[in-house]
């Protein structure tokens, strides 16, 4: 839950005294009013039909044919197990003046009924609220007051789109005839955001100028990574149309009409495959109607800019080549990358906790890795590297553990250029005997001992990604090291969910150079321990010890970002453990730390572990709580409770109050939304912390004093 500040404004919804029920059972407006089948209120003497707002909808939203001319109306404060009658014939004239109970409740409901058969039931209100005027803080003239919520502000209940498995593909070549589709459109894209609607119903897919030719999936984002539970994220799966236009373009969503925002994606030649469990690798050419039988066949087969759709039960849980279950074995192309990608709805599994690799990347032809692939949706156990993301790669939407893993990798292993590891689930990564060296997420660049120096790697993303209950040492590991490695920079770590890792929940280590982003990071109970087999550890929530001796600058923005519980008091080196380290050999080596609108909550470690330097005294602006002062070089701290709303079922949004509303610095364009995707800032300034309160306002109450003008008094609600 969130709150918002009360000094943002919302409509009135009225409330009364001896309170009008505005009644629609004819399909006439009501007060000017929308017709609905159902109950408004309305405050008497004003006319503007603004002031009134529908109480709730009628469980019969269509009214009858023809006017009922007689009306039964009744209330109840117990579901109508104990009805009581406000009128038991009435004309049906669309309004009727009731005097409320005298007594307080949150129960109440009113009925509509037919008199000439009053089981006949028209419209029945939502529970709202009778107040009692003592338990109120103004001056009130009136004997009771209803209330209900306004609804939110547009720019924050508007569809948004966070990322897509495809960024291209062919519009035509897909075979697929199921559920009436055509057989002829093309390739099959799933997107992940958030208001998008748990169902479709009426909402729509356009992708480069036109709407999708089918649908296959829409809902809440649950698996096979859960990017539900702290994310909120939906997840659509359609069909790219024949129609749509050739070359880049741009995908939206169109939802209760209101539209997203757009994602490119580029229309390219490429043929699209198939592998199901009734295929035949040896007869099947691949086709919807004469698939291939295994995902190591599909991977073999494709050409730069192809695409093939492993179907549910085509699972690959025994080894192939090179210690891995499914090896890419030769390259995509830059804008023609070569994709395994999930049927929607299926489940796919590779790997096995006994095997090395469950993907792994290795090209015979060039004697190096494999470059330029899509690995999307699949169920991944592994022994170490389940998922490797080289350059041009995406990993997208996977389900990975290894409960047994270890090694000197992560489970996604990432190195080269332009990657992307979005919105994948990791859990039970490592074991409690695993090496110090084994990671969740890891990052590096080529690594060597002699000149000429490694070329440059940079562009890399890792967001949206759900780290969790590991073993492994850190969370998200970005490090090199050797005399001449590739420097490695430019890395977008964002709105990332880490909770319970055994080591750090992020480290920017050393040869990470230029510029570089960690924000809207919620990480919480990081570097529990205990201390690894091998050697002692790191126990932060993020770690900065960035830089190189031979160059010039290096920059890391840590903006918005929830650090919760983090370190562990049992570490070797207690100097190792806190919520944030910044270590002095990142100063040396001539980088520059901008450190604003976080919120530190000690829950015994320090803040800043004893081995971090201090930052220039400057205007940083962060929450520090739980251990005492506010470091002195953050010389507009908070130090005060960020008031979560519940940090004990994690839940770090901010409570109505919190000081950690709009107080912070503006971050822009760096952050433009928080990690549930709310634009940033909703109110006078940026919220501290990985959350943006939602400016939902209750019309708290609506006062008709004698003599005198509507006034209003507003509260936060959580959203």
């Amino acid at each position: 839950m969130s709150w918002c500040h009360c000094s943002r404004s919302r409509s009135i919804l009225a409330l009364l005294s001896t309170a009008l029920l505005a009644l629609s059972l004819s399909g006439s407006p009501a007060l000017g009013v929308n017709p609905v089948a159902g109950l408004f209120f309305v405050v008497p003497g004003v006319a503007s039909p603004a002031l009134a707002r529908p109480l709730a909808q009628a469980i019969n939203p269509n009214p009858p044919a023809s006017p009922v001319k007689l009306i039964f109306l009744s209330y109840s404060t117990d579901g109508f197990a104990t009805p009581h009658d406000i009128a038991t014939s009435i004309a049906n004239t669309g309004c009727y003046t009731w005097t409320t109970p005298a007594t307080p409740t949150t129960a109440m409901q009113v009925r509509v009924a037919d008199t000439a058969n009053p089981t006949t039931v028209y419209a029945t209100s939502a529970t709202f609220t009778l107040y009692d005027p003592s338990t109120l803080d103004h001056f009130i003239y009136l004997p009771l007051v209803a209330r209900s919520f306004t609804s939110e502000p547009q720019s924050t209940t508007d569809p948004v789109l966070f990322f897509s498995d495809l960024v291209s593909g062919p519009r035509t070549g897909n075979g697929d005839a199921s559920g009436g589709r055509s057989g002829q459109d093309g390739a099959i894209v799933t997107l992940w955001g958030r208001n998008l609607g748990s169902t479709q119903g009426s909402s729509k897919v356009y992708a480069n100028g036109v709407e999708a030719a089918s649908y296959y999936s829409w809902g809440n984002a649950t698996a096979p990574a859960d990017l539900y539970t702290y994310h909120r994220m939906q997840r659509i799966s359609f069909q790219l149309s024949r129609l749509a236009q050739n070359g880049l373009g741009s995908i939206y969503v169109v939802v209760n009409g209101r539209q997203s925002n757009a994602l490119p994606f580029t229309v390219r030649a490429g043929n699209i495959y198939f592998a199901a469990t009734a295929g035949d690798d040896d007869t099947g050419d691949g086709s919807w109607g004469n698939p291939w039988r295994t995902i190591p066949h599909a991977a073999d087969s494709l050409a730069p800019g192809d695409i093939a759709y492993i179907g549910d039960g085509v699972d690959q849980t025994t080894e192939t080549n090179y210690g891995a279950a499914v090896n890419l074995g030769s390259d995509g192309a830059e804008g023609n990358p070569k994709a395994l990608v999930v049927y929607p709805g299926a489940t796919s599994r590779v790997g096995h906790a006994t095997i090395e690799h469950a993907f792994w990347v290795w090209n015979v032809d060039s004697g190096g890795y494999a470059v330029h692939w899509v690995i999307a949706g699949f169920t991944v156990t592994t022994g170490q590297v389940g998922v490797p993301a080289q350059t041009g790669f995406r990993a997208v939407g996977n389900y990975v553990t290894a409960p047994q893993g270890d090694g000197m990798d992560g489970a996604i292993d990432a190195l080269g250029n332009g990657l992307c590891i979005l919105g994948n689930e990791l859990e039970q990564i490592g074991s409690a005997t695993c090496s110090k060296l084994y990671h969740a997420i890891y990052l590096k660049g080529v690594r060597q001992d002699d000149p000429p120096r490694a070329p440059t790697e940079s562009n890399r993303e890792v967001a949206w990604n759900y780290i969790h209950d590991g073993l492994s040492n850190r969370a998200i590991n970005i490090y090199s090291e050797q005399d001449y490695s590739a420097y490695i920079q430019q890395h977008r770590i964002h709105d990332n969910v880490i909770v319970n890792q055994r080591g750090d929940g992020i480290l920017l280590g050393y040869y990470v150079t230029g510029d570089n982003w960690i924000y809207n990071n919620l990480v919480v109970n990081a570097g529990l321990g205990p201390e690894w087999v091998d050697d002692p550890s790191y126990h932060t929530g993020i770690r900065i010890d960035t830089g190189h001796e031979e160059v010039a600058q290096t920059r890391v923005y840590l903006y918005n970002n929830t650090l919760y519980g983090n370190g562990w008091s049992g570490a070797t080196y207690q100097g190792e453990t806190g919520s944030l380290l910044i270590d002095p050999g990142a100063l040396a080596r001539s980088t520059t730390v901008y450190l604003s609108n976080n919120i530190i909550y000690s829950t015994g470690e320090p803040y800043l572990a004893d081995e971090s330097t201090t930052l220039p005294a400057g205007d940083y602006r962060n929450c520090w709580y739980g251990d005492g002062p506010a470091p002195a070089w953050d010389t507009t701290a908070i130090n005060d409770d960020p008031d979560f709303v519940n940090a004990a079922v994690l839940n770090f949004q901010l409570q109505n109050g919190s000081p950690c509303m709009d107080t912070g610095k503006n971050v822009s364009p760096v952050v433009a939304r928080d990690i549930l995707g709310v634009p940033r800032p909703q109110g006078p300034a940026f919220d501290l912390g990985a959350y943006e309160t939602i400016p939902v306002t209750l019309s708290q109450t609506v006062y008709l004093t004698p003599g005198g003008p509507l006034t209003t008094t507003e509260k936060e609600v959580p959203r």
